[in-house]
């Protein structure tokens, strides 16, 4: 299991296989978990990628200094937040990193946290993408 979670590390979280590629966004999920409301959808992403910014902060603040609690409290936060959005790539990331103990893996935490930066930077990006499309595709022939 360590191997197979280094080739991620290594490969960008990423799979080495052809074809086979990370889930970013679960948009059936999120979609149905706001009832099909787009507006409802604006809000809560808006909300929550507004927030994403600061506990990133905080939470590499923590690993700086070594705060063991106050960094897996950030990145537990941050997973139940991915959770919400169907975020599947970064939740799944911030849920490895919160299993890794900060003391002892340094290196491969900071590893998993600037893979998770990047996944989260992804699903940004989807999610710009998806309020794109809805927008279109509400608009009146």
């Amino acid at each position: 299991l360590e191997a197979i979670e280094r080739l991620q590390l290594d490969s960008g979280g990423r799979s080495n296989s052809a074809g086979a590629k990370r889930v970013i966004l679960d948009r059936a999920a999120l979609l149905d978990r706001v009832g099909g409301d787009m507006q409802l959808l604006g809000e809560i992403t808006g909300l929550l990628l507004r927030e994403c910014g600061p506990l990133f902060a905080r939470a590499r603040e923590a690993m700086e200094n070594g705060n063991s609690g106050g960094f897996v409290h950030e990145v537990h936060t941050l997973c139940g937040m991915f959770r919400s959005l169907s975020a599947v790539a970064a939740q799944e990331t911030a849920g490895r990193l919160e299993e890794l103990d900060l003391m002892e893996n340094r290196e491969k935490v900071q590893e998993a946290y600037g893979l998770l930066e990047r996944e989260t930077q992804a699903l940004k990006d989807e999610l710009g993408a998806l309020a794109a499309e809805t927008a279109v595709s509400s608009e009146p022939m």
